[in-house]
């Protein structure tokens, strides 16, 4: 089975879950985690946590929000677990297609939806208005 576990600074990644909910509804595989909010929470064993409940033959993708920041070098440390896959860079595009997608590669998917993301990233002004069709 594959989870996808939203790990960013703050409430990022509930906003982010409740919008992708809102365009294609509520996914039993997310999860969210909002690092930092509570000082009561040892982020570092919460992130412990989550890892060792990996079951053999599961998978986990964790989205990050940026690259190298404390969120994306906790779950770096764990690179070597079986069944983990992690991706800095989250964005709505990139959390609907991974909810979406039927490619049971795990690996495969995320490497073309790689490839498609800088494409969600445009400078709106120069593209010639059309009305595009909404697909929600």
């Amino acid at each position: 089975m594959r989870r996808i576990l939203l790990a960013t600074h703050g409430e990022f990644a509930a906003g982010i879950l409740n919008s992708a909910e809102i365009i294609i509804g509520k996914s039993e595989q997310v999860q969210a985690l909002c690092a930092f909010t509570d000082p009561t929470k040892d982020f570092q064993k919460q992130v412990q946590t989550i890892i060792e409940e990996i079951q053999p033959g599961d998978e986990l993708v964790v989205v990050t929000d940026i690259l190298g920041g404390s969120v994306n070098n906790e779950f770096m440390r764990y690179l070597d677990h079986e069944g983990l896959h992690l991706i800095s860079g989250l964005n709505l595009p990139l959390l609907i297609e991974l909810i979406l997608s039927t490619e049971p590669d795990t690996e495969k998917l995320i490497e073309e939806l790689l490839e498609q993301m800088p494409k969600q990233i445009q400078y709106c002004n120069r593209i010639e208005f059309e009305e595009i069709p909404e697909e929600f």
